[in-house]
């Protein structure tokens, strides 16, 4: 028995209007609704409002554990970098305003006592880091660092790394010899 005699008359009918009227076309897919961005301004007619910079570094909290010196290392290595990837050099007042952004907790509320007897000629990058230094730099002479490093021992369970990067920031800065940290 053929398929098509197994099928009643009236679906005979059905399939074969099918091959002979078109069907109906599809509908057009929505074309996509664009939508242009205003052209710039010309050159003479823009604001001279520049992109803030910013700068990419840890934030300063005063607290004594902290490396004031390394701290102001990761921002001479910062300066240099966008320097040299981006081209973005910075004035000193912009500096000034880059680095107490990233003062927190104890030495936001120093930089508030500084700024309150701050002339405007000594908001620079430089006098920033003298009064850094000032307040939270450690003075220790390279006996008393020795001392401190001989005093630190590695702690049961404390990875031999963190011990290391311990030694390492009681001693930066300074020129330690090598046989003091072992």
């Amino acid at each position: 028995m053929d398929w098509w005699e197994a099928l009643t008359p009236n679906q005979q009918r059905a399939m074969m209007k099918r091959f002979l009227v078109q069907p109906p076309a599809a509908t057009p897919a929505p074309q996509p609704v664009v939508i242009q961005a205003p052209a710039p301004p010309p050159a003479q007619e823009r604001s001279n409002r520049r992109k803030m910079k910013r700068l990419h570094f840890e934030d300063f909290k005063g607290t004594a554990g902290e490396s004031v010196e390394a701290w102001l290392a990761t921002i001479t290595q910062e300066v240099e970098r966008q320097a040299s990837l981006g081209g973005d050099t910075s004035t000193a007042a912009e500096l000034y305003y880059g680095v107490t952004a990233h003062l927190k907790d104890a030495a936001t509320k120093w930089l508030i006592t500084l700024s309150e007897n701050i002339r405007e000629e000594d908001k620079n990058l430089a006098y920033l880091i003298k009064m850094m230094r000032k307040k939270y730099g450690r003075r220790d002479n390279m006996f008393r660092i020795q001392q401190r490093l001989a005093a630190r021992v590695q702690q049961p369970g404390e990875r031999l790394s963190d011990f290391a990067t311990s030694l390492t920031s009681i001693g930066f800065g300074k020129r330690v010899p090598a046989d003091t940290h072992l």
